[in-house]
């Protein structure tokens, strides 16, 4: 049984941790740019409405930015940014922003709270 040197652990044990960091760093980017879009739809009323097309328009940017097509490490990084990327480019993740009457959430949607 070879032994190995503390150091090469507390190595690994490093590594994973940046690792995991980054892992996490797509989808707490991502949720903060939908948690701008909520505060931002909840603030239509009070702003100037070129304003609020000029703050929709830089959002939408950003987030076009962030879901680029690119190949990211971690695999459930990876399905996010494929599945919410194909929405995106739909037009659906930020509807609500631009068009009346469509609530940032699904939960209204086709009475499924009503047979719940």
């Amino acid at each position: 049984m070879r032994l190995r040197p503390w150091s090469t652990d507390s190595q690994r044990q490093r590594r994973g941790r940046r690792e995991n960091r980054r892992g996490k760093q797509f989808s707490e980017q991502l949720k903060e740019l939908l948690q701008q879009a909520l505060a931002l739809a909840a603030e239509k009323d009070g702003i100037d409405a070129a304003d609020y097309r000029e703050r929709v328009e830089d959002l939408d940017n950003q987030l076009t930015f962030h879901l680029r097509d690119r190949v990211l490490r971690d695999q459930d990084n990876q399905t996010l940014l494929n599945g919410v990327g194909a929405q995106h480019d739909k037009g659906h993740v930020l509807r609500f922003l631009g068009e009346d009457g469509v609530e940032p959430t699904n939960n209204g949607r086709n009475g499924i709270c009503a047979r719940r």
